[in-house]
């Protein structure tokens, strides 16, 4: 788990393929700076087994620009729309990431199906909502050197050159879904980054978890106006997982100013694996420490209780390092080390620079440096602060007007008013009856004789229209 959310956290659209569970909580939670789009829903009996579940997690500083669009079961595909303002286009870009189970000798027609299903969906968001389109997913499907352009595309190899040369591959290997994301990808006027970008060289992707296999079933798939845009790709071997890390730059031209499209790397996990040194002479206050930190026992033990694998893991871990720094057992030249404490989160628009301002205040105010210079730090701290604090709301002001006007679906359905229901003790019985009675009675005496003093007229209309209401 520490390896993968240390690559994920350097990425802004991450696209997971075979999550294996519906509980997304159990990496979002450490990963407090990225938020989830869209996820397949796994139940329970399934949870932990292959094949099954995707999710599409994006950044919290571009998160306000992508809007769920629709969730396939059938594919096991999530959509998302990523607002034309940030990518400075004039249509949004629909991102997808997609899963498609191995073919099954047992039932061959499924892999075909499958692929008719996605080629459907994937041609009606083309054609009918946007025609950039970036789709990432775990396709099952090896390629080898087949070549999805022709002749026919002559616009996509006009605008890219390199589309001329033969594709790159190490893994060689063809089968029959590798045939079918070829044809889809012809037909639809996709283009695979497999051999095609800078570093992408057609290495394998599926190491296997003892690194002894060597294929390439993970592809991404884009249209010709965003594969302009890759700028190079990235393939990382992990060191216990199965699958290598497939990563993707695009340089586009975003018109919305005060973005901070910066990465946060949180250390959640500790040290680097020297820090700690076992020191046999020193055993005994590790122990005591242990034993005396009740409170790292507690929230232990509440993890435990609560069946979360991931919280129980870290806090078991920074338990250990805790007793390990306060016993001493760590190695010469390397500063102490403490784990992350629960304080309350900044606000988004408080960026480093933010940070460094105030610092800068809080020292001179510490060390007692002259009444002038810090007058002069704190009004430049509170200038910057106010600044970017107004940065960030006309920011967000500018992103909820544009989906206003695009007629975002999810803005209009947070602008209606929400339906209250007002539960009286009157039975609805009851009330009927009583409003027949008051407006289907017979006239008195006294309502004639006031008719005939011209004094209420005006009864029997408004007795008509309200009756006409019930």
């Amino acid at each position: 788990m520490e390896e993968l959310i240390l690559n994920l956290q350097q990425h802004h659209v991450i696209a997971l393929s075979e999550t294996r569970t519906s509980d997304m909580n159990r990496i979002l939670q450490f990963m407090p700076h990225h938020v989830l789009v869209g996820n397949t829903y796994i139940p329970s009996t399934s949870n932990g087994r292959k094949g099954q579940g995707v999710a599409l997690i994006v950044s919290k500083a571009i998160a306000d620009y992508f809007t769920i669009l629709n969730i396939s079961e059938t594919t096991q595909t999530v959509y998302a729309r990523c607002d034309s303002l940030f990518l400075g286009k004039e249509q949004p870009v629909v991102f997808a990431v997609t899963y498609i189970a191995p073919e099954r000798s047992e039932d061959r027609h499924n892999i075909a199906s499958q692929y008719l299903h996605l080629g459907q969906e994937l041609q009606h968001y083309l054609l009918y909502y946007s025609p950039h389109l970036v789709l990432c997913g775990d396709f099952n499907a090896h390629i080898g050197s087949s070549d999805e352009i022709t002749d026919a595309h002559f616009d996509i190899l006009n605008a890219c050159p390199i589309l001329f040369s033969k594709r790159k591959a190490q893994c060689l290997h063809v089968n029959r879904a590798g045939q079918y994301l070829i044809r889809l990808a012809s037909t639809l006027g996709l283009t695979l980054t497999t051999g095609r970008v800078p570093g992408d060289k057609g290495q394998p992707t599926f190491v296997g978890y003892n690194k002894t296999c060597n294929s390439r079933p993970d592809h991404i798939l884009t249209s010709r106006s965003m594969f302009l845009h890759i700028k190079w790709t990235n393939i990382t071997v992990p060191k216990l997982l199965d699958h290598c890390y497939l990563s993707v730059s695009l340089s586009m031209t975003s018109n919305i100013p005060g973005v901070d499209m910066r990465l946060h790397r949180n250390p959640l996990y500790g040290p680097h694996p020297n820090f700690l040194k076992w020191k046999p002479e020193r055993s005994n206050d590790f122990v005591n420490f242990l034993e005396q930190d009740t409170l790292a026992q507690q929230r232990f033990y509440h993890a435990i209780e609560s069946q979360n694998i991931e919280c129980t893991w870290s806090e078991l871990k920074n338990w250990i390092l805790r007793a390990a720094v306060q016993s001493g057992m760590t190695t010469a030249g390397i500063q102490n080390w403490s784990p992350p404490n629960n304080t309350p989160k900044k606000a988004e628009w408080f960026d480093s620079f933010c940070f460094h301002k105030k610092q800068a205040y809080l020292n001179a105010a510490f060390y007692g440096a002259d009444s002038y210079t810090k007058t002069q730090l704190f009004h430049e701290y509170r200038s910057y602060a106010q600044h970017c604090k107004r940065r960030y709301l006309n920011t967000k002001r500018r992103i909820f007007l544009h989906k206003l006007f695009d007629n975002d679906p999810t803005v209009h359905r947070m602008l209606k008013k929400p339906a209250e229901k007002h539960v009286t003790p009157v039975s609805e019985d009851a009330w009927s009856s009583h409003l027949h009675a008051v407006f289907r009675r017979t006239p008195s005496c006294c309502d004639e004789e006031g008719v005939e003093k011209g004094e209420a007229v005006e009864q029997p209309q408004q007795a008509t229209a309200i009756e006409s209401r019930e």
